[in-house]
């Protein structure tokens, strides 16, 4: 069990290796303090793997590290060969207390991150989708090639509700690590979830760090570590979790992106919302929110960086094309949802009982009131006219509500069974955002503005 948790913290250093190369290419390496660095290559590392995996997939690849090593050190190469040819460095962000992050986040962190390695896998969706089709892509450990064609749609072995139809961006990540641990470990592969955590809060301290205090801001990122519904997901194995941790992410990169006009952050950004598409289809609404909840404030402010977001979103778009091709040729669908007037008209209950299920997960105590908390401090900084991170949520957060009651007024699904039951899992990506922002919101709510000098 030791050498396969190695196993796990060796595929996430190269992982990480990947997330500097990135850095190195955007311009964003120089520009970052030299103790963040590391954790957002880390999550910026598996980001773009998880982007880039499936489409060695579909090209009758695998993801073996014999191909994706050379892959790794090719970025990377790329990366040094560009950023020797800038300019002298800029002052890097202020990221200082880190010493603070690491002890009130990182050590609960750890402790959950064990925690999850002895726990068994239990939960159907987990042990039919996301494991399974893992442990097909890793086969075995020895193949280079052909462990993606259309005969893996007709496998015996996978579940008909295994969701075929889903992106397998996170079921190549889990086969990534099948790889270093030399066996499909299914307990040991939960590492994994806490160490996509464990980028993304490492993320989050470099993009707030120069807006919040040291302290607020690493007690509000322990907070997270040790909130019921986050500790659930990591124990669960779902992919909601992986896809909170990069949406929210990148979702704070584009909001700070619009304050400090520095274009790695935008990069940034839209390689982590990338990933939130590659892991599950639900970061398809995520993402449309995200960009117009800032489109919305830009159109007001900025007209003229519409067309940087635009690019951004078209880029995101674009990464989804090989999954959406390769879906349209293999004849891969869903009937889960069927829009239509005729249906809406008939379904109208459905919209009060998915907003009453969104109402019952944003008060539940599992989420620490995350939600609640951030839409009173939002509307407490907008009277004070800091509005940054307030609106930009208020908008994010009213998109994505809007969507999923579309989504199940559509449903084909027996909605209280099975779509109400989900949103605790479904909604953790606004949950998480909510929470990650709370730190800037209580100070900018709280803390008397500094008089201009």
């Amino acid at each position: 069990m030791i050498l396969h948790a190695v196993g796990v913290l060796v595929a996430n250093a190269l992982l990480a290796v990947i997330g500097m190369g990135v850095l190195l290419l955007i311009d964003g390496w120089r520009r970052l303090g030299r103790w963040t660095r590391p954790g957002v290559a880390l999550l910026l590392g598996q980001g773009a793997f998880v982007v880039v995996a499936p489409w060695l997939l579909y090209a009758g690849l695998s993801v073996s590290p014999l191909l994706v090593v050379p892959l790794i050190a090719l970025v990377l190469g790329a990366g040094i060969l560009v950023s020797r040819r800038r300019a002298l460095p800029p002052d890097p962000r202020p990221g200082g207390g880190g010493w603070i992050a690491v002890l009130l986040a990182g050590v609960p962190l750890v402790f959950l991150g064990a925690r999850a390695s002895y726990h068994a896998l239990f939960q159907f969706d987990t042990i039919s989708n996301w494991a399974t089709k893992g442990i097909v892509i890793w086969a075995g450990g020895h193949r280079l090639t052909g462990v993606f064609d259309p005969r893996f749609f007709t496998r015996p072995d996978l579940h008909p509700q295994s969701h075929l139809e889903y992106p397998v961006g996170f079921n190549a990540l889990l086969a990534w690590n099948f790889h270093w641990m030399g066996t499909a470990d299914t307990w040991i592969v939960h590492l994994q979830l806490a160490l996509l955590l464990a980028g993304a809060i490492a993320t989050v301290w470099a993009l707030l760090r120069p807006i919040v205090p040291a302290l607020p801001l690493a007690v509000g990122l322990a907070g997270l570590v040790l909130m019921p519904s986050v500790v659930d997901a990591v124990l669960s194995a779902y992919a909601d979790l992986p896809l909170a941790c990069v949406w929210a992410t990148g979702a704070i990169a584009l909001m700070r992106w619009r304050v400090e006009k520095e274009r790695y952050l935008l990069a940034l950004a839209t390689v982590v919302l990338s990933a939130a598409v590659a892991i599950k289809q639900d970061g398809g609404f995520y993402d449309v929110a995200v960009y117009v909840g800032l489109g919305v404030v830009l159109a007001f402010e900025e007209r003229r960086r519409l067309l940087e977001l635009a690019a951004s979103a078209a880029i995101v778009a674009l990464t989804t094309v090989p999954w959406r091709i390769y879906n349209a040729v293999h004849g891969i669908g869903t009937t889960d949802i069927r829009p239509g007037v005729s249906r809406m008209r008939a379904e109208t209950g459905n919209v009060r009982l998915t907003l009453d299920g969104i109402l019952h997960v944003f008060t539940s105590h599992g989420t620490l009131f995350a939600v609640p908390l951030a839409v009173g401090f939002a509307v407490a900084c907008i009277v004070k006219n800091r509005r940054t991170e307030a609106v930009p949520l208020l908008l994010t957060g009213g998109v994505v509500v809007v969507s999923l009651v579309l989504i199940y007024w559509n449903a084909a699904v027996n909605l209280p069974l099975v779509l109400i039951p989900a949103l605790s899992r479904i909604l953790i990506g606004l949950v998480v955002l909510a929470w990650l922002l709370l730190p800037a919101l209580v100070y900018g709510a709280l803390v008397p503005a500094e008089p201009p000098s």
